[in-house]
């Protein structure tokens, strides 16, 4: 797959946190219904998750 869409790119303080994805590309496109897959990446941790989008 390819990146569609990257939500936050840095470093912040430990904690807890939430994103929201409007379901649009980097270049503000509306993603058409299909599966989506979210990952996040810290220093030593990685994690993927699957997201489906139905219209």
């Amino acid at each position: 797959g390819e990146v569609v869409k990257s939500l936050f790119r840095g470093k912040i303080e430990p904690g807890s946190y939430e994103i929201t994805w409007d379901g649009t590309s980097n270049s503000g496109v509306k993603l058409p219904s299909g599966v989506y897959y979210a990952k996040l990446s810290a220093d030593y941790f990685s994690q993927s998750i699957k997201m489906i989008i139905l219209k």
